[in-house]
């Protein structure tokens, strides 16, 4: 809302902040097996923690999925935390070891003079070929309608590809591609990412 208050603008980036801090919480769960994810693109940096359910919610099944994505553009600023949850598993793939996942995601959109969030739906695949198993195809996509959007939202995706290569055990490295936007009632978007990256995965 391009007319609000100096004083709930700055509510907002409180409120988002305070996801982060849950993100950063988990990732010191002890005992807790977990992937850390970090990107760099031209403009956009992204960073994710995802790891068992069950290390948050004890009997819980599937994963918790956490990142948070900071545009750094003039004019254009953005920064679109997340969190969510999936459930995985092999796909049955006779030629290729094939992990996907469905889920459930979170998210905040925070542009500079719009803010909203929703509820999106989608999933995850891993593709790894006999003999080239430290090669790694990955995609991933979420979307939301206007009617799972509030706030200045009107709807929202998530999309990305990458190619990965284990360097050492529990240690990739990865070029990727993604588009993250969110559509804004009565016209414009923001876009958050749109563009390829380099970045890395550890496994601990």
């Amino acid at each position: 809302m391009s007319g609000a208050p100096r004083y709930e603008r700055g509510a907002r980036r409180v409120k988002a902040k305070a996801i982060i801090g849950a993100t950063l919480a988990l990732a010191t769960l002890p005992a807790a097996a977990a992937t850390f994810d970090a990107s760099i693109g031209e403009e956009a940096v992204r960073v994710g923690l995802e790891g068992e359910l069950s290390s948050v919610f004890s009997g819980a099944k599937g994963q918790y999925d956490l990142g948070a994505l900071w545009r750094s553009e003039n004019g254009a600023d953005a920064f679109v935390p997340h969190v969510g949850v999936l459930l995985t598993g092999d796909t049955g793939a006779r030629d290729a070891k094939v992990t996907a996942g469905l889920g459930v995601r979170l998210a905040y959109i925070d542009g500079e003079n719009n803010e909203g969030g929703a509820v999106a739906l989608g999933g995850q695949v891993d593709v790894r070929l006999p003999g080239f198993e430290r090669v790694a195809l990955g995609a991933y996509a979420y979307g939301a309608p206007d009617v799972t959007t509030f706030g200045d939202t009107d709807k929202y995706f998530d999309v990305g590809l990458s190619l990965g290569y284990e360097v050492i055990k529990d240690a990739s490295v990865y070029v990727g591609w993604r588009k993250v936007q969110a559509d804004i009632d009565g016209g414009g978007e923001i876009e958050a990412d749109d563009g390829f990256n380099v970045g890395l995965r550890l496994n601990f």
